[in-house]
């Protein structure tokens, strides 16, 4: 199992010109994976491009955080229907592969 990796929310929110207390929020939502050890809120490095994503969502066009929870999940179930479509598309490509009626 790998190790995840953490940054300092002050050094990105010096970085991005953001307060702390809109990262712990937007950790609070769970839009993105936020720690807290002791007084340090730390981000997940993996997480950061999801981050920017929503402070552009919410500083750019308006959005709070509510909305963009809502967003998050219909994007992941268009994600989840895409695979599933690209599943069905693969089964009518391959009629006598595995798991077709004719196998």
């Amino acid at each position: 199992m790998e190790q995840q990796t953490w940054i300092s929310a002050d050094v990105f929110c010096t970085h991005y010109h953001v307060e702390l207390s809109l990262v712990r929020a937007i950790g609070e939502y769970g839009l993105v994976e936020v720690a807290t050890e002791g007084d340090q809120v730390m981000i997940a490095i993996d997480h950061l491009a999801d981050l920017e994503r929503v402070l552009r969502l919410h500083d750019d066009l308006g959005i709070n955080l509510e909305g963009i929870e809502a967003i998050n999940f219909l994007l992941e179930r268009v994600r989840e229907l895409q695979a599933e479509n690209r599943e069905l598309r693969k089964r009518l490509r391959d009629p006598g592969g595995p798991g077709s009626p004719d196998a």
